[in-house]
């Protein structure tokens, strides 16, 4: 139903960069996934989904220092120029089906690139950051279990990390610091068992 109403069009909010009032504009999923379309022509912009490099939700954004304050009715999506395009869904279980379903859709395309033929390898700097924009936490399957993040979570109370951009920063740097000490990774394999590995920032 997401993906069709959204091949339809609906109405979306949009948060403007520097902050401000919510702009509310017609938006359409192209009928091949490939491209969401903000806008009525002639004034129209096209962000085709393979230029999204992570998709966040609400609080997630916290460390790209947008000009506004995140709440968990946004999901902002980073691309890969750099610059961020944010949608207010008016409800955090709005915000949680539109951040599932983009991802899915990116990763379907995502794989569908990769079955095509492959260029040969550039030598330039475009071709050696390819691999890096093709990744994003749609692909992770890894999980972060330590001790010291695992406290601050059970002592912090969720909708304080939410909602709060002090609280995350706080668990950003935590996590950061103890990941440059070097920490356990338990990484699932396709048959379920769990290894360890430590790893290192």
């Amino acid at each position: 139903d997401f993906v069709q109403n959204l091949v339809r069009g609906r109405e979306l909010h949009l948060q403007p960069k520097g902050g401000g009032a919510l702009r509310a504009m017609p938006c359409q999923l192209e009928k091949d996934l490939s491209a969401i379309v903000v806008g009525t022509p002639p004034k129209s912009q096209r962000l085709p989904l393979a230029e999204i490099a992570h998709i966040h939700r609400g609080m997630e954004a916290v460390m790209l220092n947008l000009e506004f304050q995140l709440d968990p009715n946004m999901v902002v999506l980073e691309l890969t120029s750099g610059n961020c395009v944010t949608f207010h869904l008016g409800h955090a279980v709005m915000a949680d089906d539109f951040t599932l379903f983009i991802r899915l859709i990116c990763a379907m395309q995502r794989k569908g690139r990769q079955q095509m033929p492959q260029a040969p390898p550039s030598s330039g700097k475009l071709g050696k950051l390819a691999p890096l924009l093709d990744d994003d936490d749609a692909r992770s399957v890894c999980s972060v279990q330590t001790g010291i993040c695992q406290q601050a979570l059970n002592s912090t109370p969720v909708a304080s990390v939410q909602n709060d951009p002090k609280d995350v920063k706080k668990m950003f740097k935590m996590f950061t610091e103890t990941m440059r000490r070097g920490r356990d990774f338990y990484v699932m394999k396709g048959d379920g068992t769990l290894h360890d590995v430590e790893c290192k920032l």
